[in-house]
């Protein structure tokens, strides 16, 4: 069978291959407090290529960027509310999970975007966790 079809197997080879030159980074994004902060925008940008993954975070707050080139990140967080945070110079090799990120909101909310903040996360929350 292989015989038949040497392409395939030629294929497979390189499906192989592929699967294991890239990286991934996980995390969760926190306030001060340790509060997570669901919707998060995270985003890594590829230093060298400038190409920017942009993901969001869970309810939890935690965010995912599988199948990233190895290289040279900046890593941001943002949500309304809160002081966008950078992580400049984030290596990332072939096959690593990186988890900690050193991302998260470290300054405090302003008394003027703390309203919005606040219905920012409320506004993320399911319907029923709502009316307790």
């Amino acid at each position: 069978m292989i015989s038949r079809f040497p392409w395939l197997l030629c294929l497979l080879a390189l499906t192989l291959f592929g699967q294991g030159e890239r990286g991934t980074f996980n995390g969760t994004i926190a306030d001060p407090s340790g509060a997570v902060i669901p919707g998060a925008t995270v985003k890594a940008l590829n230093l060298a290529t400038n190409v920017e993954t942009p993901v969001e975070t869970t309810s939890a707050g935690v965010f995912r960027m599988p199948y990233l080139s190895p290289g040279t990140y900046r890593i941001t967080a943002s949500a309304p509310g809160f002081k966008t945070s950078v992580r400049d110079n984030v290596n990332l090799a072939v096959a690593q999970t990186l988890t900690d990120l050193g991302v998260g909101f470290r300054g405090l909310v302003t008394k003027r975007n703390l309203k919005r903040a606040l219905d920012y996360c409320i506004s993320r929350q399911p319907q029923s966790s709502r009316s307790r």
